[in-house]
């Protein structure tokens, strides 16, 4: 299912947090950092996450913290999603590594004792 902040890309989503950690910052700011984030700025002004007042001071907005906890949310799903899948992946290899130990044991036990 598809949400309102899946077409915002990770580093969108990093200049977000920026400008949330970083208040009443221009753009100017992070050209040192960042040279090419005016144009990740554009599209933050065009999906309304930002806004910038007459002096070039930007700000989140509302639907800008929104999609920072959003994309929180969907960050901590996948982990989760992840972890599940590894869990689904070494219990049973746990169990067949066991198995085959077993096995093996088994198997010397009864070579020794014939």
């Amino acid at each position: 299912m598809k949400t309102l902040f899946d077409n915002i890309t990770d580093s969108e989503y990093s200049v977000l947090t920026k400008i949330l950690e970083h208040p009443n910052s221009t753009p100017s700011d992070f050209l040192f950092d960042d040279p090419t984030i005016d144009g990740r700025i554009e599209e933050l002004l065009a999906h309304n996450l930002i806004s910038l007042d007459s002096d070039g001071v930007m700000s989140i907005t509302e639907i800008g913290r929104a999609a920072l906890v959003e994309h929180d949310l969907q960050i901590k799903q996948k982990k989760a999603a992840h972890r599940f899948q590894l869990i689904q992946f070494w219990i049973p290899t746990a169990i067949s590594l066991i198995a085959l130990i077993v096995s093996i044991i088994s198997l010397a036990a009864q070579f020794q004792a014939g």
